[in-house]
């Protein structure tokens, strides 16, 4: 039982710290494509990168179980 529980704690954690990442990658690929193809363009480009990011890193951290 506290193997199972502290699995799920560690599960959690990396979650969340996932999230956080993600959230900061975020704002810096955001940035960076502004800086690249000025504010509509880079908001458009940034939104459609950081789409297939997360859906990348989503697929595989699923089909890795």
């Amino acid at each position: 039982m506290t193997g199972e529980i502290l699995n799920k704690f560690s599960d959690l954690i990396t979650t969340a710290l996932g999230l956080v990442a993600a959230l900061a990658w975020s704002e810096a690929i955001q940035q960076l494509f502004r800086q690249l193809f000025g504010e509509t363009g880079g908001a458009l480009a940034a939104e459609f990168f950081y789409a297939f990011v997360v859906t990348a890193c989503g697929y595989l951290r699923i089909h890795s179980r």
